[in-house]
């Protein structure tokens, strides 16, 4: 691809100080939150964008995605100019709505109870026009070399930043459709960090990559359970799986009230809302979940790294209804 502005920014890698000290050893986030669309997907989303429009002459785009990966692709046409058309479920929280509301030129069309129905909607409207590029949310391989650019940095900040030269114990993440694992462990892969496990982290009611690893095939889901709608794939993608055969991978499932503790508790200790997908990914952490794969991760004093992933699903009104509901599970 030509040399040109990537969409994303170098998010903060920043030393955790609760989170080390409940670990007990060092715990780095990286801080993909703060990306301007509100979430990681704009390093993939935006580079397949990109090369669509830029190198293959797309005059449209067509997405499909009720999430994070539907306010990247607004973002990202916005950035090239570029209309583009979105099918969205509506299982699509309001918030979302909301956010794609600031984005103008594109045209966001209802379809479907879930993602798999609003995709095949668009694939629909992708048979009647040829010069229409579709944007996948999660499996395009341009995609997953943009979220392997997420250890590039990584591998930079430690040694530039930090002075820590140490290869981290473990890579910690959450995973919906896998795009995100599967661009992780790429550039895992290319660095020479060749045994740090990545766990990834699913809530219950959405745990598809568990099921598939625990089955030894790709398994879909019936239908998504959870709160945490960024997680609101029926099945991860085939790359990851491939890729775990290859890669260490370790799933971990939590429920949605410990999701949702770990944002409650994220704000507390780092004064940032995230959503609970994300919450799901600083469960590991928090609930103790990587206790019981410490020889997995190695026991030495390596650190641990947490992809903070996205933000876009929350706000305070959201912080207030959960934090009630939390309270009234509890009585």
């Amino acid at each position: 691809m030509p040399q040109t502005k990537v969409f994303h920014i170098r998010s903060p890698l920043i030393k955790s100080k609760p989170l080390s000290k409940k670990a007990g050893k060092d715990v780095y986030l990286k801080l993909d939150n703060l990306q301007l669309p509100g979430s990681f997907k704009i390093r993939g989303i935006g580079r397949t964008c990109q090369e669509a429009v830029l190198i293959n002459g797309a005059k449209r785009l067509v997405g499909s995605s009720g999430g994070n990966a539907g306010v990247a692709m607004a973002y990202a046409a916005e950035e090239l100019g570029v209309p583009l058309v979105l099918f969205i479920p509506t299982s699509t929280p309001p918030i979302i709505l909301e956010r794609l509301k600031d984005y103008p030129g594109a045209e966001v069309r209802i379809a479907g109870t879930n993602w798999d129905a609003a995709n095949q909607e668009a694939m629909t409207l992708l048979e009647q026009d040829p010069e229409a590029f579709f944007v996948h949310p999660f499996e395009q391989e341009t995609t997953w070399q943009g979220h392997a650019t997420l250890v590039d940095e990584i591998k930079e900040q430690l040694v530039q930043e930090h002075s820590d030269l140490r290869v981290p114990a473990s890579l910690i993440t959450c995973v919906g459709g896998g795009g995100l694992a599967a661009g992780l462990i790429i550039g895992l892969q290319k660095h020479g960090w060749t045994k740090v496990p990545l766990v990834c982290m699913e809530t219950t009611g959405s745990q598809c990559l568990y099921q598939s690893v625990k089955q030894g095939r790709q398994v879909k889901l019936d239908a998504i359970e959870t709160i945490a709608k960024s997680l609101g794939a029926l099945a991860v993608c085939s790359k990851l799986l491939d890729l775990a055969k290859i890669h260490p991978v370790i799933p971990k499932v939590v429920t949605d009230a410990q999701a949702l503790d770990a944002c409650f508790k994220f704000a507390q200790d780092h004064r940032m809302l995230v959503e609970p997908a994300c919450g799901a990914v600083l469960s590991a952490l928090y609930s103790d979940k990587l206790n019981d794969c410490e020889t997995d991760i190695g026991g030495d004093a390596s650190p641990i790294v947490v992809i903070v992933c996205g933000g876009n699903m929350a706000s305070m009104d959201l912080f207030q209804m959960w934090k009630d509901q939390r309270r009234m599970e509890l009585k």
